[in-house]
C-alpha cells in the first residue's frame, strides 16, 4: 500500500545524490504512489516537495469503499459481489495485515498502513490532487491528509469529473497549470538564477 515503494522512492534519491546531482527534487505519486510520496518525504529531508494524486488516508478505508461500491452497484455480478460481501467481513483487515507481514516483515495494523502519521511530519510543500467523482479514494479523504499537514505551504486541487488514476487524462490543462504552478511557487532549481 506505499511503504515498500517509498523505500524505493528514497532509494532512488540515494542513487542521484550519489551521481554528484544536488538539484532539488520534487516527488509525483498516483494512488499508492502518493501514499509512498508522502511517507518518503516525512522520512527524508532531501525531499523538497510532494505532489500527491489520489492518496488514501488508510488502507482499510479504500477496501471499505471498494466493498462498498461493489456492493451496493446493481451492475456487479453475484460471484463479484459474494466475494466483496466476504471480504468485509470482520478481522479480513487483520488477515490481510498478517499475511502482509509474513511476506515482507512489515505489519501495517488494523488499518492496512496509515499515511496520517507520515503526513504529520511532513515538512515541505504538498499538493494534494483528488478527482471529484473518485468512489475509491473520494476527496473528503484528500482532505483528512490535508488537515494534518502542518506546513502552509499545502495545496489541494480537485479535479471536476475525474475518478481515481483519471485526473490528468479528464483535465490534462488544469493539472499541468497545477503542477507546474506549485512547483514554480516552490521548488527551485540550484542553477535558478538569483534575484
Amino acid at each position: 500500500p506505499g511503504l515498500l515503494e517509498a523505500r524505493d522512492i528514497l532509494g532512488a534519491l540515494r542513487y542521484i545524490r550519489s551521481r554528484g546531482n544536488n538539484e532539488p527534487v520534487a516527488v509525483l505519486g498516483v494512488s499508492y504512489g502518493a501514499v509512498a510520496s508522502l511517507v518518503a518525504a516525512a522520512e527524508s529531508p532531501e525531499i523538497a516537495a510532494v505532489l500527491s494524486d489520489g492518496a488514501f488516508p488508510t488502507g482499510k478505508g479504500v477496501s471499505d469503499d471498494i466493498n462498498r461500491h461493489y456492493l451496493h452497484d446493481a451492475h456487479t455480478n453475484f460471484w463479484v459481489r459474494s466475494l466483496f460481501l466476504f471480504s468485509s467481513f470482520p478481522g479480513v483487515a487483520r488477515a490481510t495485515a498478517l499475511t502482509y507481514y509474513l511476506r515482507t516483515g512489515i505489519y501495517l495494523g488494523p488499518e492496512l498502513l496509515s499515511v496520517i502519521p507520515s503526513a504529520s511530519r511532513i515538512r515541505v510543500p504538498v499538493l494534494l490532487i483528488s478527482g471529484d467523482r473518485d468512489w475509491i479514494v473520494p476527496t473528503k479523504k484528500a482532505r483528512e491528509i490535508f488537515s494534518v499537514l502542518p506546513d502552509n505551504r499545502k495545496e489541494l486541487v480537485v479535479i471536476p469529473n475525474a475518478v481515481h488514476d483519471t485526473t490528468y487524462s479528464t483535465r490534462p490543462t488544469l493539472y499541468a497549470h497545477a503542477v507546474l504552478s506549485f512547483l514554480g511557487r516552490y521548488v527551485q532549481s540550484n542553477n535558478s538564477p538569483r534575484d
